[in-house]
């Protein structure tokens, strides 16, 4: 049990904490247990449910929703706060609120709708072991990296604060399905796509989350719901210094949220690729030896 315990807490600070940076946190995980492994540990998360990493979606959900309150929430909260059903009182700025409402509601349903697509393949693909080997994982981690460089030189052009457009908005639910490929940053991918697309920085930034979220949301219920009320249920897991470790994860997940939102903003979110050498060559030293 006790290793199942560090297992645990591997997860929950490598999962939570790195999903906000571009870095591909589930790769991580894998680089982490490799290289405690080599130090004669073995903190398995093996004897966890399998759709723990699903469940860890919940403080990702929590600091999504309070990092991005402002632009999700308030225009939310004056639709449906004003909303009537006489037509003809609805002013300019209101149907124009609710147009870009229903746009971004049809761009998320588009982007879920394909990624789910992959979900099931690459599901049933891992029945193979065909997604399975470090070869793939290095090849997502390279591809990240070169991604993430490629902001130096999408960043020194103009920017001309291009929005959404259903073409673009395919192109991204294509990129985020590919993503579940090990190795492949979804925060990175998407949001380098997306730039390279024209999208300005905070519309790529928002969207690379909001088109993200609802999948998360659902993963996250279906595990709730395995976790406390399937055949077998985990609720002995959940110890005080567990909850307390999930706290700590929470809001260093927020600030570094916080942290890749400014470098973003400031056009240095391609700093991460220099850090993104690191676990790169780590892994390449795990294969060669």
């Amino acid at each position: 049990m006790r290793t199942v315990i560090r297992g645990l807490y591997l997860m929950i600070f490598c999962q939570v904490v790195l999903e906000s940076f571009p870095i591909s946190s589930s790769g991580h995980l894998v680089l982490l247990e490799k290289i405690l492994q080599s130090f004669g540990t073995t903190p398995t998360v093996a004897d966890l449910p399998p759709f723990f990493d699903h469940f860890l979606h919940g403080p990702t959900i929590l600091v999504l929703l309070i990092f991005f309150r402002k632009e999700w929430f308030a225009p939310l909260g004056f639709l449906f706060k004003n909303f009537t059903f006489d037509f003809s009182n609805w002013s300019d700025r209101y149907k124009k609120l609710w147009g870009v409402f229903l746009k971004i509601t049809f761009f998320v349903f588009v982007t879920s709708f394909i990624t789910v697509i992959f979900y099931f393949l690459f599901g049933y693909l891992k029945k193979f072991a065909l997604l399975q080997s470090e070869g793939l994982m290095l090849f997502g981690f390279f591809l990240t990296t070169i991604l993430l460089f490629s902001l130096y030189f999408k960043d020194k052009k103009d920017d001309r604060n291009g929005d959404l457009t259903l073409t673009k908005v395919i192109i991204l639910g294509l990129v985020q399905g590919v993503s579940f490929l090990p190795g492949i940053s979804r925060f990175g991918s998407t949001y380098v796509v997306a730039r390279w697309l024209g999208v300005s920085v905070k519309r790529s930034f928002q969207f690379t989350f909001l088109m993200q979220f609802p999948l998360i949301v659902a993963a996250f219920f279906d595990a709730s719901s395995k976790m406390f009320f399937g055949e077998k249920t985990f609720i002995n897991l959940f110890s005080l210094k567990v909850c307390v470790a999930f706290l700590i994860a929470t809001v260093l997940a927020y600030f570094a949220l916080y942290v890749s939102y400014s470098l973003a903003i400031r056009r240095k979110l391609w700093y991460l690729g220099f850090y993104m050498l690191l676990p790169l060559s780590l892994l390449i030293y795990f294969i060669v030896f």
